[in-house]
């Protein structure tokens, strides 16, 4: 099923299928990933109930031992509509014989998606209607075309933050936090783009200060802001010398490498109570 919302300035389409946004056009041009299944065959899955790889591919929790693929199942899932207009549109998946067998616990996962003039507010509600705790991670992998324009290349774009920040970004080894972590930013604002920033796979930010950071051209007007406040943790992918840049707000992050492999104990686990709810949002900005 495919869907599409659009206002004076946006056509934005979706699928069912892992509630995946598929298209934002604004003035003819396509700002999302096309999704080459040559290069990268995702436009912009949603992460649940992890966010990057567990160790081994695997997790511990009651004394048993589950598998679970990198991300998550959510991604690969169909979703139910459950309500749309011209601009707003609204997807659940809930727990099924299928999501047992890896993630044994009850679950509701609601993600609504809602145009405002050049805005998409991406938002994502989960509900635990069981009996026991439900321990999760949840998070969004956008992607967007870099160069935007055809007459530009990918080395005309900066990844610009709201402040100016001195940070590190945590480093990965075999989709693992590897315990090391590189200086990226010293009182700066902005990272230019260039052939070799994701050699190492992900940039994968913590104790940012800012609330918005910008993907865009210096040599035109054109920007992707992605406004995450609230999100503990921010990661930024490319595929080596592909022609796009995830920006990826996140709750969790990829097990580190020395991890106990216990559900539970994974850092940036949320743990949502019986029939409590949990609320995010994130807003992709288009100019």
């Amino acid at each position: 099923m495919n869907i599409t919302l659009s206002n004076s300035l946006l056509t934005v389409n979706l699928s069912a299928q892992g509630a995946e946004l598929h298209s934002i056009v604004h003035k003819e041009l396509e700002y999302l990933w096309k999704a080459d299944p040559d290069i990268w065959s995702r436009h912009a899955p949603i992460l649940f109930p992890i966010v990057g790889r567990l160790k081994n591919d695997q997790y511990l929790y009651g004394g048993k031992k589950f598998s679970m693929k990198q991300h998550g199942l959510a991604r690969d899932r169909k979703f139910a509509l459950l309500s749309q207009t011209d601009t707003e549109a609204s997807l659940r998946l809930v727990t099924d014989t299928q999501t047992l067998p890896i993630y044994p616990f009850e679950f509701e996962l609601t993600v609504t998606y809602k145009l405002e003039d050049n805005k998409i507010m991406v938002s994502y509600l989960v509900k635990n209607p069981g009996d026991k705790a439900l321990p999760f991670s949840i998070g969004g992998h956008p992607g967007f075309s870099c160069p935007i324009l055809p007459t530009e290349a990918f080395t005309d774009y900066q990844i610009r933050f709201e402040n100016k920040e001195t940070i590190a970004v945590d480093l990965l080894e075999e989709g693992l936090i590897s315990g090391n972590s590189s200086p990226i930013l010293e009182n700066e604002d902005t990272i230019p783009i260039h052939k070799g920033l994701f050699d190492r796979d992900a940039l994968i930010f913590r104790g940012l200060t800012s609330n918005w950071v910008k993907l865009a051209s210096t040599k035109s007007d054109h920007a992707v802001t992605l406004h995450f406040e609230g999100f503990p943790y921010l990661g930024i992918w490319a595929k080596p010398d592909a022609p796009f840049v995830c920006l990826e707000p996140w709750y969790g992050h990829a097990d580190a490498a020395t991890a106990s492999g216990e559900f539970l104990e994974k850092e940036g686990i949320q743990v949502l109570e019986p029939k409590d709810t949990f609320t995010c949002a994130y807003t992709i900005e288009i100019s």
